[in-house]
């Protein structure tokens, strides 16, 4: 009789009924999940409710222990195989996948190969943290060999940890630039430019399930402040020149993975976002109500498909209310309705909302007064005033106009190499992540102190 662990809350994201079971039946085949990341390791434990993934907190250390001393091929091959299902993804979504849908027969079997390409990529998104965990281990273990002392480690990783390359949204960012660069020019047509661009790049605001994406609209209000993206320069601190070129290539290691978790969602999240047109035509087609087809499961699409056969109103009302993803030795247990609820709840625990102070880790120094603003979206940004205390899940390169406003930024999520803590470092303001719950403890206009030179957000005035 297996004994299950200890969870803990680990990531805040908003997903579909539709987008879960995709994702828990990707992790359930463990087999599956080691043939596509070539990593003898999968998920083990981990449950989502209430918005939060749960997870094997022990499985995650023992992980990262685990594959600790593999050769920095290993791991150069782990992110290749990634980006190579990533693309693969985008492809089918973007051109695979709306040139077949218009054939009505066939989609029953299109929906099963959309279903292949994004469990292949979603193999990788939780496999990453571990791994990604193995070498900022690694990197501290040659720092310290190298005369790094305990208290100047965090900020030395920090400084080592630059992405590679522009992610999607630093992508976004420079291409918006050239558009602005390029209005003066005779006959430039901008609403035809503007509808391009957003094409490329309306998936970047798709976060939750029917967020739609940005629109042009955005993109248009976005043009009077677009800059050109310029890559961090190196911050490479003087005992990189001293460590060995192995040593080094871990670091360099180190910098992939800072890109290569933003890529692998990004994939995700825009596979999810050129899916809901086509949940919304089944939906018309099928007299569903709106976002009926998002309570359903790839399977009960299927047979809806081929056979007409719609789930229960009564099912699908009870999945809309609440549900809850439970993942344990292979096996995947799904509750809803009044069940998950009771289940939310028991995890939320009887004193949750009394609860006024969270604790995280230092990610820059210093300490903060001021209102808290809490921001869920990138999109819902412009709230934050100056002097705000910036309360969000996780940032991204397009929340950087509130983190240039707000006095100090705490997250639900990350560690020393996530974007919050890098940017905290550039902007020299006081920032704590990894907290778990900031954003379900605090709300909008609490008065609190940042204390992050201690990891501590507390209320003081509410």
């Amino acid at each position: 009789m297996s004994i299950k662990p200890k969870l803990k809350r680990y990531l805040t994201r908003k997903y579909s009924y539709f987008a879960l079971s995709l994702v828990y039946e990707a992790w359930a085949d463990c087999t599956g999940c080691m043939d596509v990341t070539g990593v003898p390791d999968c998920v083990r434990d981990i449950e989502y409710l209430g918005d939060d993934f749960w997870a094997d907190m022990a499985w995650m250390n023992a992980a990262a222990a685990r594959f600790g001393s593999e050769s920095a091929r290993f791991f150069w091959d782990f992110m290749q195989k990634g980006y190579r299902h990533g693309e693969a993804l985008r492809d089918f979504v973007r051109h695979g996948f709306p040139a077949a849908w218009p054939d009505k027969t066939g989609r029953a079997e299109l929906l099963w190969a959309w279903r292949t390409y994004f469990e292949n990529n979603f193999a990788f998104v939780f496999i990453t943290h571990p791994l990604a965990l193995a070498v900022a281990h690694r990197v501290e273990a040659m720092l310290a060999a190298h005369g790094v002392e305990p208290k100047d480690m965090a900020q030395t990783l920090l400084d080592m940890s630059v992405a590679p390359k522009p992610n999607g949204s630093e992508e976004e960012a420079q291409a918006l630039w050239e558009i602005k660069r390029a209005m003066s020019e005779p006959g430039f047509d901008l609403e035809a430019v503007l509808l391009r661009h957003t094409e490329r790049f309306g998936y970047l605001g798709y976060r939750e399930p029917f967020a739609n994406g940005y629109d042009v609209d955005y993109y248009r209000r976005r043009l009077a402040e677009a800059k050109a993206w310029e890559p961090p320069p190196p911050r490479y601190p003087a005992v990189f020149d001293a460590l060995p070129e192995a040593d080094r290539e871990f670091v360099r290691l180190l910098d992939e993975f800072v890109f290569f978790r933003t890529y692998r969602t990004e994939r995700a999240y825009e596979a999810l976002f050129f899916m809901e047109p086509c949940l919304a035509a089944i939906e018309e087609e099928y007299g569903l109500e709106q976002h009926d087809a998002s309570s359903y499961s790839l399977s009960e699409l299927v047979a809806l498909l081929r056979d007409g056969l719609p789930v229960a109103p009564e099912r699908i009302a009870n999945r809309r209310s609440a549900f809850v993803f439970k993942l344990h030795n292979g096996k995947v247990k799904i509750l809803e309705g009044e069940e998950a609820r009771l289940r939310i709840a028991d995890k939320a625990g009887p004193d949750h909302h009394k609860r006024r102070c969270v604790h995280g880790m230092t990610a820059s120094r210093g300490k903060a007064r001021g209102p808290v603003r809490l921001v869920m979206d990138a999109r819902d940004q412009d709230v934050v005033q100056e002097g705000d205390i910036l309360v969000t899940p996780m940032t991204t390169p397009d929340y950087l106009p509130a983190l240039r406003k707000a006095a100090g930024f705490v997250t639900d999520e990350g560690g020393l190499t996530c974007h919050a803590a890098i940017v905290a470092r550039e902007l020299k303001k006081p920032c704590i992540i990894g907290t778990r719950n900031a954003t379900k403890v605090f709300h909008n206009q609490d008065m609190v102190e940042l204390d992050a030179d201690n990891g501590v957000v507390k209320v003081i005035a509410s």
